[in-house]
């Protein structure tokens, strides 16, 4: 579960969080190198996360060159910014009320596990005082063979802790109980296949 290592530095994103100054420089560029500028340039919601509405915003936000593979191993942990920023404004909202972390459940994990060390990107692109607590959940058969247990935890920057169990979401765990201690503040499956397994039901309902 290394993921994917580049050689060359330039391609992939700092390991920093995302400050004001980044989206002012790049938007600084955007204005500087194209036409029609105002439509393009990177947005921010109420509570200051940065909009990305496309490829490009995201590269020109981390700096990255457009020969850099980033869309392609970017693509889940990108997807659950997404989902955390356009989604979970709720739930977020009341995690930092209660002072707890924002608990998300990944669920029919299977390609997610190549690009492990990319999810610390969705820490670097949230503020630093927003704790995230992941778990995700892998068909037993799917589960990294180096672990001698069915549980695996890890630290993937300092706002995000990630924990990855074997089992089946709805069937032999129970959300509500078995997952690091109590229901999560949201679930999420990336081509998780809802219509193509019976357990999903359950859960959905």
């Amino acid at each position: 579960i290394d993921g994917f290592a580049l050689k060359d530095s330039t391609l992939i994103p700092e390991e920093r969080f995302v400050t004001k100054e980044d989206i002012f420089v790049a938007n600084e560029k955007i204005m500087q190198e194209t036409q029609f500028p105002e439509a393009r340039l990177i947005q921010t919601d109420d509570r200051g996360l940065p909009i990305l509405s496309s490829w490009e915003h995201y590269y020109r936000l981390r700096s990255l060159p457009p020969r850099s593979p980033a869309a392609l191993l970017g693509t889940y942990p990108l997807t659950l910014y997404y989902a955390i920023q356009r989604y979970g404004i709720v739930p977020l909202t009341v995690a930092q009320m209660l002072d707890k972390p924002l608990k998300i459940h990944i669920v029919g994990v299977e390609k997610e596990l190549n690009f492990v060390d990319w999810f610390q990107e969705v820490g670097f692109l949230l503020p630093e005082e927003v704790m995230i607590e992941m778990t995700w959940v892998v068909r037993e058969d799917m589960f990294p063979q180096c672990s001698q247990s069915k549980s695996i935890s890890m630290q993937l920057s300092t706002n995000i802790k990630l924990s990855i169990i074997g089992g089946t979401y709805g069937d032999s765990i129970d959300p509500n109980f078995d997952v690091n201690g109590g229901p999560p503040d949201m679930i999420i499956g990336m081509n998780a296949g809802l219509y193509a397994y019976d357990s999903w039901r359950y859960v959905v309902s």
